[in-house]
């Protein structure tokens, strides 16, 4: 692809009509104009819905029917068939008698009935309060480590202000006549100061 068909291209792909030179090009270049036939095929497709399939019921219960079947003939679905056996309660004759009537029986057929709105406000209420004493800490520990920061800088700037004075350094150009003015002085220390 050249720079001149890059050119075309990005201009062809953008809203409005081509210029007239964008357009002899794209006529004279076979791969230009196939990629705008392309382009104009994709959007009249893209543009147009898909059909869908009406809404059947025998096309859902054929979809269920596959799903349940892939899942049985699978590896879990063995492992399952296996460890827990189909049986009908019809079929079973060993739950009739006493067991079947005892209230333990009775118990494990009847459905419980659902908790009240104010059970329910209480457990949003403990979970509420849960979080917050998990955040209380965090906070109080944070603050705590402000506050502590802020003591002490208020602390060093109150004890360091008033004891330190600058010192004013003065560079002065040492001839002979000041060195002769200071006896035993080596002008080697003064100009390196003194060996350690």
């Amino acid at each position: 692809m050249t720079a001149r068909c890059r050119a075309a291209l990005r201009e062809s792909f953008g809203k409005g009509p081509l210029d007239p030179e964008t357009r002899s090009h794209v006529e004279a270049c076979g791969f230009c104009a196939a990629r705008l036939a392309a382009r104009d095929a994709l959007a009249s497709q893209l543009r147009s819905r898909p059909n869908t399939p009406a809404a059947d019921e025998r096309l859902r219960e054929a979809v269920r029917d596959r799903i349940v079947r892939q899942a049985e003939h699978s590896a879990l679905g063995h492992l399952l068939s296996e460890a827990m056996p189909v049986t009908s309660p019809a079929d079973s004759r060993e739950w009739r008698g006493p067991v079947a009537d005892s209230g333990v029986a009775r118990l494990v057929r009847s459905v419980p009935p659902a908790p009240a709105e104010a059970a329910w406000a209480r457990v949003r209420g403990a979970i509420r309060a849960r979080v917050v004493a998990e955040r209380r800490p965090r906070v109080r520990r944070w603050m705590v480590g402000v506050a502590g920061a802020a003591i002490f800088t208020v602390a060093f700037f109150m004890f360091s202000r008033g004891t330190t004075e600058v010192p004013t350094i003065v560079f002065r150009d040492l001839d002979a006549a000041d060195l002769a003015a200071l006896p035993g002085v080596d002008p080697i220390a003064l100009r390196h100061g003194v060996l350690r």
